[in-house]
């Protein structure tokens, strides 16, 4: 599973959907497979070759493991019982897991705290307000250890004796930001721990982000938002939460303020607005697991029409396209497809080149 996860352009979905053809049982016999064989599953020539190429040579596997023996880093696979239960049924759960800490014992109960980077006194005021309570009624607070919200949410927690976990967008051996080292040892040092998705020495590339996210949420009993702008990283990690069954809050901001604008229009889409920490508790019991969210926002962003857009946008970036074509040949206006492009961009699944035609991410 871990040679698996090392193969360049073979994903976690890939290796889930080979899992569910082959059954568990059947992945060490991988390595007597035939191109025929995987194509017989329904992989393509290109994939079913990237697959036993990567098999049959273990040099990256041996680095690897020797990068996780000499920073002494725990990992699992979906397929064993030290894998977190709450994301191992998650769409798109990782492969592969990596941690430093004691992620293990965190896991009961956890909130997630995401907002923005450009994050204010104002989020520093509300969350050294809810932090300590939650910590107080035994929560775990996992966040994305980036700038802003997430570094006020992890450093509020450390502040008041509890437990944080950072999900991380690179390998274990970086930092991102390279800044916040000295918070990701303590995090470690005060009983927390720091998780990757990402191999050991991945690099905080731009499409890291969107998996990280889909982690944060994935770990989490619920998620609270506080200040996020109508287009940013943390309405992604709420669109998964939602997705994933988990309790979405959010924090009110000022009338007109570009840093709540997100967080507004969460609640218009059912998130709960929380005034105070007992609004978390009273949907978050201590002996309730996560259920079916229902709102207006799942339909929505499923419905038929946001999908087959989408889908027509991904297929004309099968080979780099500039803004122009795209506008002709999707017949959409300038700036419903600026808002597509946006965020199939922040989900990882278009990109821009470095000559600026839009790409398959």
């Amino acid at each position: 599973m871990l040679q698996l996860s090392l193969i360049e352009d073979v994903g976690s979905s890939t290796i889930n959907n080979l899992l569910e053809k082959i059954g568990a049982d059947n992945v060490l016999n991988l390595h007597q497979f035939k191109l025929i064989d995987l194509q017989n599953l329904g992989f393509t020539a290109k994939k079913a070759g990237l697959i036993l190429a990567g098999l049959q040579s273990t040099q990256a596997l041996e680095q690897e493991l020797n990068l996780i023996a000499k920073y002494q880093v725990n990992w699992a696979t979906i397929l064993d019982q030290d894998y977190p239960e709450r994301l191992r049924h998650i769409a798109g759960s990782p492969a592969v897991l990596y941690w430093r800490g004691d992620l293990l014992k965190l896991l009961d109960r956890v909130l997630a705290v995401v907002g923005s980077r450009k994050a204010n006194q104002y989020a520093k005021t509300v969350i050294d307000q809810i932090v300590p309570q939650l910590v107080q009624a035994g929560y775990t607070i996992v966040s994305g250890g980036a700038l802003g919200v997430d570094a006020m949410a992890h450093r509020a927690t450390l502040s008041t004796g509890g437990k944080t976990i950072v999900v991380a967008g690179t390998g274990l051996i970086h930092s991102y930001p390279a800044s916040h080292q000295k918070l990701y040892d303590q995090v470690v040092a005060n009983g927390g721990a720091i998780v990757s998705c990402f191999n050991m020495n991945m690099t905080g590339l731009p499409g890291n982000f969107p998996a990280r996210n889909r982690i944060i949420s994935g770990l989490s009993n619920g998620c609270l938002v506080v200040q996020a702008a109508s287009r940013s990283g943390a309405k992604i990690t709420a669109q998964f939460a939602l997705e994933q069954g988990r309790e979405l809050f959010v924090i009110p901001g000022l009338f007109g303020d570009e840093l709540s604008a997100g967080c507004h229009e969460l609640t218009q889409q059912g998130a709960k607005v929380v005034h105070q920490v007992q609004d978390i508790f009273h949907e978050l019991p201590a002996d309730r697991h996560p259920v079916a969210y229902q709102s207006a926002v799942i339909s929505h962003n499923l419905s038929k029409i946001a999908c087959d857009l989408d889908r027509l946008i991904i297929n004309l970036c099968s080979n780099p396209v500039d803004l122009n074509d795209l506008l002709e040949r999707s017949k959409l206006p300038i700036t419903d497809l600026q808002d597509r492009l946006f965020d199939l961009q922040l989900q990882g699944l278009v990109k821009q080149n470095f000559a600026g035609l839009w790409e398959k991410g």
